[in-house]
């Protein structure tokens, strides 16, 4: 039995070699036989960063299905199968909206997943995990985009438990008969990071796919890295997520020149890129300079000594969660009438 760090490490290569799709296939063949594999960590590991179904179906494409267990096949067709049907779910709901949208004149673009399908640029549409659908809205067609979506069903919502100025979408909507969940977004990143992103221009070099908008693959990379890098804390926490990289390595990210080239001072984005490089290192994405070298060698450490990265996060998640929780308390009135009342019920039980 292999022990834990040996098994994280040598399961995250694996996952990785079987996500990356410029992987020759000869060499993937060779991990798939040279070792004893773990393969119930493997879709333990596999199913906590959403890329089980990804991972099936890259196996599948390069025909190499035979080399895992029977059991775990059978297993991970079914749960394709499952997401496949959700997605095709999904884009007939998109298509409802974009036609409303469409009809109203309300310039939109869809993010994330949602762009991933409508873009085409998954071979397989059982391959990508989606949760919400994510939609870029203008601030001053915001609300009525929002109303829109009610009119179409998704007449439920989901708020904060308190009042939060200036965040990045409305409130979630949600319907008991459709499949979807929708997020309308004035911006895509939290307030600090907002210069990042030019909004004017992702709607004006927007591309337009069966009467669908969608970000040109230049803004759907950025809009991937600085928004895991900031709202999932993947920055802040050096933390690593596989669905985002297999997106960047699906969007071909290594051949956006020019976005490499306009943000290669840029802190966040080289992390993310060193990131890329030492997980996937079929892409062709290097570390060129002296900083992002040095990013490679701490992550190369971090993913080799599992338990001291875990350590790392719990320490800055507590540190980080408390210094906040403490400023919002004495920053915003309606957040310390939340925690006034909370404390009520807990002691009227």
């Amino acid at each position: 039995m292999l022990s834990t760090k040996r098994t994280y490490q040598d399961t995250l290569k694996l996952i990785a070699e079987i996500l990356c799709v410029n992987k020759p296939t000869q060499e993937l063949e060779k991990s798939l036989t040279s070792s004893e594999i773990d393969w119930e960590y493997f879709v333990q590991l596999s199913s906590e960063h959403l890329v089980l179904t990804t991972a099936y179906c890259r196996l599948e494409q390069k025909e190499l299905l035979n080399y895992l267990p029977k059991e775990l096949v059978d297993y991970l067709e079914e749960i394709t199968n499952i997401n496949r049907n959700r997605n095709l779910a999904l884009l007939n709901e998109i298509k409802a909206i974009a036609i409303c949208f469409n009809e109203h004149n309300i310039p939109y673009v869809f993010l994330k997943g949602a762009a991933l399908l409508i873009g085409g640029y998954c071979k397989d549409l059982g391959e990508r995990m989606i949760s919400d659908l994510d939609i870029l809205i203008p601030n001053e067609y915001i609300n009525h985009a929002y109303k829109l979506i009610q009119s179409l069903g998704y007449d439920q919502e989901k708020n904060f438990n308190y009042s939060v100025k200036n965040f990045r979408h409305l409130a979630r909507q949600f319907s008991n008969s459709k499949l979807a969940a929708i997020e309308l977004h004035h911006s895509v990143v939290n307030t600090n990071c907002a210069p990042k992103i030019n909004y004017r221009l992702i709607f004006d070099t927007s591309e337009k796919v069966d009467n669908i908008y969608i970000p040109n693959t230049y803004y759907l990379n950025l809009i991937t890295i600085i928004g895991v890098q900031t709202n999932s804390n993947g920055y802040r926490y050096k933390q690593w997520f596989l669905r985002s990289l297999s997106d960047s390595l699906t969007l071909k990210l290594s051949h956006e020149t020019q976005l490499i080239e306009d943000f290669k001072h840029d802190k966040i984005v080289k992390d993310y890129l060193s990131k890329l490089y030492t997980i996937f290192n079929c892409c062709d994405i290097k570390p060129t300079n002296v900083t992002l070298t040095k990013l490679n060698r701490r992550y190369l450490f971090r993913i080799n000594h599992i338990g001291y990265h875990k350590f790392s996060h719990k320490v800055k998640f507590i540190y980080y969660n408390i210094t906040e929780r403490i400023t919002l308390f004495f920053n915003n009135k309606s957040y310390r009438n939340h925690c006034v009342n909370s404390l009520r019920s807990k002691l009227n039980r």
